[in-house]
């Protein structure tokens, strides 16, 4: 069960309106042992009874000494020390991601990355047709890493535009539209435009006669041994009417080693759909790994002769694009029967990106397929971060058939 493609709009983004799509970097949730709540609420509510009822605990010297509890206060505190002396349930995740547990006494396989590593990429850099093609002129992240965007010069007025964005998804937009609709091509808005790339040192796409190619994509990252990048494009689609019903695609994702790639990103645009106007095609203009290493970008761009082009960008953390290659590579294993190695890509998704839900949902799937009793903390950890939705989904899936009527699943989706 893998996930829907993120699909980032060049005309209608989910997130920034026109043409980029943030995928928000991970965030940790932690499951919190049931038995360990149940206790320290039972003690709780306990005192709370007692000081009520006027029968406070009280003190030899204060409030600091320790305390004189009655015996129903000290016959849990007993049950929680005994509850507790068993050794933890440690989720071990790699680089020392924080554990997620259940208060069971299985443990998740740990995650191994190997070592950090070189970036790599099939399919980019690609060759760029210049001519009658505007492609984006510069394309990458700042120094400091903040934003991610392009610059281009349109074919018509001969405006420089420029669109970037950051983390959280707040757009820096810069034109020198307004000069160029006065005949001046050369004035202080294009004068200030490029003294902010130089000093913000935005890479530039060299010129390379009628063809070039994007910014070199360089850097290190922790899943350099696993994933190789993938970027292809899909054609466009023509209905009987001749009008178009979907522009040309930009698939982006990757290939775990000695498997298929995948590709669970998807830029795309609406422009001039329901129309005869189709664009030849679409490439990736700049791919680039942010200067801290984190995070990817990816700039595409629609080609179809002069003033017939379009930009789409895409900027996700390594760890949730990492994740996604590893969980849609994994369903493909478990769809095939191949459990023992889907329990290893998802187990791997699951520490790559600590906010994924869908991940170590899979893995409580490929566990409880073969009676393994690490289902219960994949799924705990499953919904504890992404919630009642998870629950919904795991009450009406098949594959918990054979653990359906264990205390533990029951007790996870009432």
């Amino acid at each position: 069960m893998s996930g829907a493609p993120y699909v980032v709009d060049a005309g209608r983004s989910p997130r920034l309106g026109d043409h980029s799509l943030v995928v928000p970097s991970p965030r940790r949730f932690a499951y919190r042992p049931p038995a360990m709540k149940t206790w320290l609420s039972s003690v709780v509510r306990l005192m709370i009874r007692r000081f009520n009822e006027g029968r406070r605990p009280t003190t030899a010297g204060g409030w600091g000494a320790s305390l004189k509890l009655d015996a129903g206060v000290r016959l849990l505190l007993l049950a929680g020390v005994v509850a507790c002396a068993r050794p933890a349930p440690v989720v071990a995740e790699s680089q020392g991601a924080p554990a997620e547990t259940d208060g069971g006494t299985a443990v998740l396989p740990s995650a191994d990355f190997g070592a950090p590593g070189p970036i790599r990429a099939v399919g980019y850099p690609v060759r760029i047709r210049m001519g009658a093609n505007d492609p984006a002129h510069r394309v990458g992240f700042t120094r400091d890493g903040r934003w991610f965007g392009y610059c281009n010069t349109d074919g018509g007025l001969g405006a420089t535009h420029c669109a970037f964005v950051d983390g959280a998804g707040e757009r820096r937009t810069m034109s020198t539209r307004e000069e160029a609709e006065r005949g001046n091509l050369q004035g202080p808005q294009l004068a200030e435009l490029n003294a902010w790339l130089a000093a913000n040192e935005v890479p530039a796409v060299k010129e390379r006669g009628l063809e070039t190619t994007g910014p070199e994509l360089g850097g290190t990252w922790r899943y350099a041994r696993d994933i190789q990048i993938h970027i292809t494009a899909s054609a466009g689609e023509v209905g009987a009417d001749q009008n178009v019903v979907r522009q040309p695609v930009l698939r982006i994702g990757g290939q775990v080693t000695g498997h298929s790639p995948v590709y669970p990103y998807e830029l795309t645009t609406k422009r001039a759909v329901g129309t005869p106007v189709q664009f030849y095609g679409v490439f990736p203009n700049g791919v680039a790994l942010s200067p801290d290493g984190r995070e990817i970008g990816v700039v595409a761009a629609w080609h179809g002769m002069e003033f017939a082009g379009d930009f789409a960008t895409l900027r996700v953390s390594v760890d949730a694009f990492a994740a996604r290659v590893y969980d849609d590579t994994g369903s493909r294993l478990l769809e095939r029967g191949d459990l023992a190695g889907a329990q290893e890509l998802f187990s791997k998704a699951t520490s790559a990106d600590p906010s994924f839900a869908l991940a170590p949902y899979n893995l409580a799937r490929a566990y409880a397929k073969t009676g393994d009793g690490r289902a219960e903390i994949a799924l705990g950890m499953a919904i504890a971060r992404g919630g009642r939705g998870v629950v919904e989904r795991a009450r009406a899936d098949v594959d918990f058939d054979g653990v359906r009527t264990r205390p533990w699943f029951t007790a996870l989706v009432k």
